[in-house]
């Protein structure tokens, strides 16, 4: 009577990123290159824009700009609360 659906299937293909394995294959290009003697153009600017980023992130902190917005948003909040209180206990 009624037509019942059939097997449905699918193909799964599980992504696996093995990052010391990365990594390893990424330091071995290095030392290869550094051996030669020649780092390509790319590779060069590349590895110089790394390190004058590594340099600034670590004059700068992402932390004490967070915490200071946050202290300021407590002082304000404090500051409106503050004076709620104030107009609720003097209120004639």
């Amino acid at each position: 009577m009624f037509k019942s659906p059939g097997h449905r299937t699918y193909e799964y293909k599980p992504r696996f990123w093995d990052e010391k394995k990365e990594r390893k294959a990424e330091l071995e290009r290095l030392v290869e290159e550094a051996r030669s003697g020649n780092l390509a153009e790319g590779r060069r600017s590349e590895k110089f824009r790394q390190e004058i980023g590594e340099k600034w992130g670590s004059k700068r902190s992402t932390r004490s700009r967070g915490s200071s917005s946050h202290s300021i948003r407590f002082v304000m909040i404090f500051g409106v609360l503050c004076g709620l209180v104030w107009l609720f206990l003097h209120w004639d």
